[in-house]
């Protein structure tokens, strides 16, 4: 499938807001696959480490930016952090909208309610942090939770 392919379906798909993790999931894939073709890992590296969370079963490589907040958290030196409340990701989520002209679906949708949906899809994927061997989990609620890693 090329990348005009892939970007029509986006737009039908933005024309309104994902109501379930099957929308979101679907959305996230796709994303993930037009930064990849278009070779844009660091100008949206958020937006592309939420796209692979939603689609592998645990992840361990991440970008330095993703895991030096993610130790943040980690460290409990930072509560409020953009990449767990997803503040980061909305912002590159809106600005890949706007760069692939495609629909803006945040009008007059509440960011809460994508949130719950993102919380959902990634509480069961585990973020490893292999450089001090911890296991980082976002719950269905939010909260975060971690433990050490063995054998990774």
């Amino acid at each position: 499938m090329g990348k005009i392919q892939i970007l029509d379906k986006l737009s039908k798909k933005f024309k309104s807001a994902p109501t379930s993790e099957e929308d979101a999931v679907y959305i996230l894939s796709r994303i993930r696959k037009i930064l990849e073709i278009d070779d844009h890992p660091e100008r949206y590296s958020i937006l592309n480490f939420y796209c692979n969370l939603a689609l592998h079963s645990r992840i361990d490589d991440h970008p330095k930016k993703v895991a030096d907040m993610l130790l943040r958290v980690h460290k409990g030196t930072d509560y409020s952090n953009s990449i767990i409340n997803f503040i980061d990701f909305h912002a590159q989520l809106q600005n890949f909208l706007k760069e692939y002209n495609l629909p803006n679906f945040y009008e007059g949708y509440k960011i809460s309610d994508f949130n719950k949906i993102l919380n959902a899809i990634y509480s069961d994927t585990p973020i490893i942090l292999k450089a001090i061997e911890y296991e980082i989990k976002i719950g269905e609620n939010g909260v975060v939770s971690g433990a050490p890693v063995e054998n990774i």
